[in-house]
């Protein structure tokens, strides 16, 4: 049975995504009995300041990668970026021919990306002079909850990759020519996790993929339970390899802890609510893991060998992305444009900062405390309306990058923020 939660966003995509005449009915049924619930801002946390910020003219979803002195980031303006991470100065731009939903890659002296275009590209870090460029088979989105393009990873000279021509990808890094491909049934654009000689996705059709890292052998795969609005259960969100095992969250509202060695299921956790959107592993070498989640609006910290919480924290609304870590404090944006510091040790909340786009516009969707308006079901009918939020209140679909005292971060607002952390 769909439980929904009042505060969450996703649950949009659970009824308006699954084919919106059937479902609207009931949708605004639930909408007008459900009680809303406060955001949980314990009166002791601080506001993070800022240190600078730099505009764009379109929303940006790719994390920043910082190397050294410089910050590289992919924005819906079809650019890649390079900003001193001192001031935000550009320092130079390149520019695709579609938008850019991944983060980039280094490897060396070279930053490798794909773009919405269908390439994947490599550029000198120190200028942006294209490289090379390689042509894939054409790029699209899954639907409208479809967010990001899968980021390349780069292994003993390899870069490899998901496209939306549901192939995955192994090119020689020096030269992009291609080493293998393997086909799957859906678009791929997970970002691939390696352990132990092999390489992990997931796909939009369902299947979690262990392929070999020399020559693109397919070892196993695993097919996800599938749920009743989501009958593949897609397999959006990207893998994480820790402990032996391959975690994974679907569309079908589970969590997966697979082995990674033969690929089968140590446990999995289902999440009534929604999504598992992202898994970060602790910095510690232990077996701790951050899960953000979608409508159940909590970011959990839980023991990867079992499955079993260590804490909870409350957020009131969606965390997209992995967080980041200084030595006390986690991080994670949120879908309803701030950025939370969580205490790592017990998951209070301690930091929040609003982005532009929340404080211009969030009361056009949101009640003072933070829950929607009581006539939010005439502003978000459909996935389309849903990305306007997001637009409007700069939701950050981006993972944070903590560099010393500063903490980096893009937001769906059109900036890319610098704040001073405090500790």
């Amino acid at each position: 049975m769909l439980t929904i939660s009042q505060r969450g966003n996703s649950y949009f995509v659970d009824l308006i995504h699954l084919y919106d005449l059937i479902m609207k009915k009931i949708f605004f049924a639930i909408l007008a009995v459900l009680p809303l619930t406060a955001f949980c801002q314990p009166s002791s946390l601080k506001e993070l300041t800022l240190a600078w910020k730099t505009s764009f003219h379109k929303p940006i979803i790719s994390s920043p990668l910082v190397d050294g002195e410089i910050a590289y980031a992919g924005c819906l303006d079809s650019n890649l970026y390079a900003l001193d991470i001192k001031s935000g100065e550009i320092k130079w731009k390149f520019k695709t021919k579609g938008e850019i939903r991944s983060t980039v890659a280094l490897n060396g002296e070279v930053l490798y990306f794909t773009s919405r275009d269908g390439n994947l590209y490599a550029l000198s870090k120190a200028d942006g002079k294209l490289e090379w460029a390689f042509k894939t088979g054409g790029d699209k989105k899954y639907d409208p909850y479809d967010y990001y393009e899968s980021t390349p990873i780069v292994n003993d000279n390899t870069i490899y990759f998901g496209e939306s021509d549901s192939t995955f990808y192994a090119l020689n890094a020096t030269d992009g020519k291609l080493k293998w491909s393997y086909k799957s049934s859906g678009i791929i654009h997970t970002t691939p996790a390696i352990g132990k000689g092999k390489i992990y996705f997931g796909s939009f059709d369902g299947y979690v993929y262990a392929l070999s890292l020399t020559d693109g052998k397919l070892l196993w795969k695993f097919k996800s339970l599938g749920h009743d609005y989501f009958l593949k259960g897609e397999m959006q969100f990207s893998p994480t390899y820790a402990n032996g095992m391959v975690y994974i969250g679907g569309r079908d509202y589970n969590l997966y802890a697979l082995d990674a060695e033969k690929g089968f299921c140590h446990w999995n956790r289902a999440f009534p609510q929604g999504w598992v959107t992202s898994i970060t592993l602790s910095p510690r070498t232990d077996s701790v893991l951050l899960i953000g989640t979608s409508d159940p609006e909590v970011l959990l910290c839980i023991d990867g060998i079992y499955g079993s919480d260590i804490w909870k924290c409350k957020t009131g609304t969606n965390i997209f992305n992995n967080v980041a870590f200084n030595k006390t404090t986690c991080f994670a944006g949120t879908a309803n444009g701030k950025l939370l510091g969580v205490n790592r040790t017990d998951g209070v909340l301690k930091y929040s900062f609003s982005v532009d786009g929340y404080n211009a516009n969030h009361l056009q969707y949101l009640k003072p405390d933070d829950t929607y308006r009581d006539d939010i079901g005439s502003l978000i009918k459909s996935g389309d309306d849903y990305i306007t939020f997001c637009t409007k209140l700069g939701s950050v679909m981006a993972k944070p990058v903590v560099i010393g005292n500063k903490i980096i971060f893009s937001s769906m607002d059109g900036n890319i923020y610098c704040l001073n952390v405090p500790e």
